[in-house]
């Protein structure tokens, strides 16, 4: 096979991964930056195996609904309106999953990527909260969207780290998944913190479950878990301290009825949406004229606070009530496959897949209690790039 005798073709193909896990994590308009990158690897594609791919790629459903996910996307852009960011990330990474060679991404090509993404994050994440001196500040990006990322990539390395394998491997993959703690935990993100602890938690459930640890591997589970938890509670006390005090007082505030607060607003938002999901159930309101002329009408009397007219002219803080109110129930299903389908392809996974799809789904759907993860660019794009490839391979890769 031709791309096995030149390296550059596979380092073509591949290109928009990296740029997906620095450029793309640290860049303003970052997933603007990455379409250039898959085009290259579309044309590349197209040169080397014609249709090929596409052809191969189409036989498999979770790409089908990914399409059918856009097409209905590109629909709601025009009829009432939609996120542009959101669409143009689905245009692009659908187009690139149908000419990309699932077979590629092997375990060698992911712990190459993670370890790549680690030391760009990580360092970003430094460089603005500890050399800068910003609290939360992850550089371009929003930092909640920005630690949604940072767990999906924590999960993928922690999955490596956890199943059998090479000493040195277990190394490497044990200090990548320590170089996504920083860009967690200091982007502040209470959702993702426990999303992401209940996702960890499920992994391990899983691998007992699955197959029995032996005692060396009870060993290295504890080892792991004591130096993660560890270098949390050292290095980032005073945060996690902080982020507790302040939800305690939270939750204080609204039991005396003040609700203006990051929960009392999310509280708010849940309240409003019935009303605006009833107006239009099938196919939802949208971003257009007539869902924001109601929004301005209950700010001009008073119904709602400047701070909730403006978190609801841009999304709910949850994924479900969210994608009711602007995409209906049709929207709704169309995305709850994005968690069903790696979810029904689990029996034909390798381990190490297998707690990928576990934590990333479960990571998505924990998030999306408190927040959008699906709405936004980067966690939407490297979610679709690790998930489909591995739910997706007509042969599978056992070797590393």
């Amino acid at each position: 096979m031709i791309i096995k005798k030149n390296h550059i073709y596979t380092v073509l193909l591949v290109l928009p991964y990296f740029f997906s896990v620095t450029g793309m994590m640290i860049l303003g308009d970052g997933d603007k930056k990455l379409i250039p990158f898959i085009l290259v690897s579309i044309i590349v594609s197209i040169i080397l195996f014609k249709k090929t791919i596409i052809v191969q790629n189409l036989r498999h459903p979770f790409i089908w609904m990914l399409c059918t996910l856009c097409l209905y996307s590109i629909f709601s852009y025009y009829y009432h309106g939609a996120s542009s960011r959101e669409l143009r990330a689905l245009i692009g990474i659908t187009l690139f999953l149908l000419f990309f060679p699932n077979e590629l991404l092997q375990k060698k090509t992911i712990r190459c990527i993670l370890l790549t993404g680690g030391l760009f994050i990580c360092a970003n994440s430094l460089y603005f909260n500890v050399y800068v001196g910003i609290e939360r500040d992850a550089g371009y990006i929003n930092p909640i969207p920005y630690a949604t990322a940072s767990a999906l990539l924590f999960i993928a390395a922690f999955s490596l780290a956890i199943e059998n394998s090479t000493f040195k491997n277990k190394l490497i993959n044990t200090f990548t998944t320590l170089l996504y703690l920083p860009p967690i935990l200091l982007s502040e993100a209470r959702g993702v913190w426990l999303a992401l602890l209940l996702s960890i938690s499920l992994i391990i459930f899983f691998r007992c479950v699955t197959n029995k640890p032996s005692k060396y591997q009870v060993l290295f589970f504890t080892t792991i878990t004591a130096i993660l938890l560890s270098a949390s509670l050292i290095l980032f006390k005073d945060k996690i301290s902080q982020r507790y005090n302040h939800t305690v007082y939270e939750i204080n505030n609204i039991k005396s009825g003040n609700y203006d607060t990051s929960i009392g607003w999310r509280l708010q938002l849940w309240k409003l949406a019935p009303e605006f999901y009833t107006q239009s159930p099938i196919i939802g309101q949208g971003h257009g004229e007539s869902y924001n002329k109601i929004l301005k009408e209950k700010l001009d009397n008073n119904t709602i606070s400047h701070f909730i007219y403006y978190y609801a002219s841009s999304h709910y803080h949850n994924q479900i009530i969210d994608k009711l109110v602007k995409s209906g129930i049709v929207g709704l299903l169309l995305l709850s496959g994005l968690l069903v389908f790696p979810l029904l392809a689990l029996n034909h996974l390798l381990i190490y897949e297998k707690f990928i799809v576990i934590g990333a789904t479960s990571l998505f759907f924990f998030a999306g209690l408190t927040d959008v993860p699906f709405n936004h660019p980067q966690p939407l794009i490297l979610y679709l790039l690790l998930l489909i490839p591995i739910c997706s391979r007509c042969k599978r890769v056992t070797n590393d």
